[in-house]
């Protein structure tokens, strides 16, 4: 059996080298946004922090991420917790994160008070991804360390809430994957007619 545990945080570590810049359009107004990854945020997106009858999570965030790449902390263990059911779909979102991120989406702007249901998630835009297997929404908010740098904060399979309703859509006009490492950059989305230059 894969182990989707390790195997979503070995996917999730080579992000951490990406940066991703998208530009929306609504009504003739541009918003910029830059994608950003830290180890801290992948212990909070895989749900980690819901499996609360198991003592060994209840460390830092990036301890918890190097336990699970050094393979200390397996998919075995976490799967005795009672509230595992609660998380198993955000690990099969995060395994696709890149794939999901590298493709077309519908875009949201989000706001938490025009749910139709009660929702603990404040975020400011959201991105839902559909297959032909499920739908996804990722939850994106400022990290704080400038007003366009982003993160992701959540991401799981929709089941019966519906979390664009009362949102307001975003036309993507353009998405650019960068690569810190190399300071190399590549368009991987651009609608027509549009051009950042």
């Amino acid at each position: 059996m894969i182990d989707i545990l390790y195997s979503s945080a070995s996917k999730f570590r080579k992000l951490i080298d990406t940066q991703y810049i998208l530009t929306f359009g609504r009504k003739n107004k541009l918003t910029t946004l830059k994608l950003e990854f830290d180890e801290s945020n992948f212990y909070h997106l895989a749900g980690l922090h819901k499996l609360r009858d198991l003592p060994d999570l209840r460390k830092k965030a990036s301890i918890i991420y190097d336990s699970i790449l050094q393979r200390s902390l397996t998919l075995g263990y976490i799967s005795n917790s009672h509230f595992f059911n609660e998380i198993e779909d955000r690990l099969r979102v995060l395994q696709n994160l890149e794939s999901i991120l590298g493709s077309e989406n519908t875009n949201w702007k989000y706001c938490q008070e025009r749910t139709p249901f009660y929702s603990k998630i404040q975020a400011e835009f959201l991105i839902e991804h559909r297959n032909s297997i499920s739908t996804s929404y990722i939850f994106i908010a400022n990290n704080g360390s400038n007003l366009k740098s982003h993160s992701c904060i959540s991401c799981f399979e929709h089941k019966q809430k519906d979390y664009t309703q009362n949102q307001t859509f975003l036309t993507l006009l353009e998405k650019k994957k960068l690569h810190l490492s190399n300071s190399s950059s590549e368009i991987i989305y651009q609608r027509d007619g549009y051009s950042s230059s």
